[in-house]
């Protein structure tokens, strides 16, 4: 019976189907770029989170503090540049 068996089965050949040019060091370096990219989009959120805050307190303040206000906008302007650098690393990816 055991012969007879074997007669029936055939051993699996890689010529039978499609091959595919991914490996699965490829694959996982896919996946470590698309990863990467989510932490820089969180980045990106953070910071307009952040930059939101500031102009709503740069508008709350409208000129009693004017020191205060200077330092509020000069953060924006460093936040704005960090989410341009961060864009652009994004697209880098």
């Amino acid at each position: 019976m055991n012969a007879l068996l074997k007669s029936w089965v055939r051993p699996f050949e890689e010529s039978e189907v499609t091959p595919f040019e991914l490996s699965e060091s490829k694959t996982q370096d896919l996946i470590d770029i698309q990863n990467r990219k989510i932490e820089i989009l969180e980045g990106i959120q953070f910071l307009e989170t952040k930059r939101q805050r500031r102009m709503e307190s740069v508008e709350g303040f409208g000129g009693t503090f004017p020191e205060l206000r200077r330092e509020y906008i000069h953060e924006i302007d460093i936040i704005n540049r960090s989410i341009n650098r961060l864009y652009q690393r994004f697209n880098n990816q």
